[in-house]
């Protein structure tokens, strides 16, 4: 392994780091709403794929 190559990050823009989502979050309500387990699904399926 060449340890004197260096990674260059790419220089596409990832909207996902824009201010407008960095500055909010998720409340400890909406976070329990999102994860509960939908009514009909299996548990394990649901915790593999989440």
């Amino acid at each position: 392994k060449n340890n004197s190559s260096h990674i260059i990050p790419s220089a596409e823009v990832k909207p996902y780091l824009k201010d407008q989502f960095l500055s909010r979050r998720i409340t400890d309500l909406d976070l329990l709403t999102l994860s509960a387990l939908p009514h009909g699904i299996d548990q394990q399926e649901w915790i593999a794929t989440n």
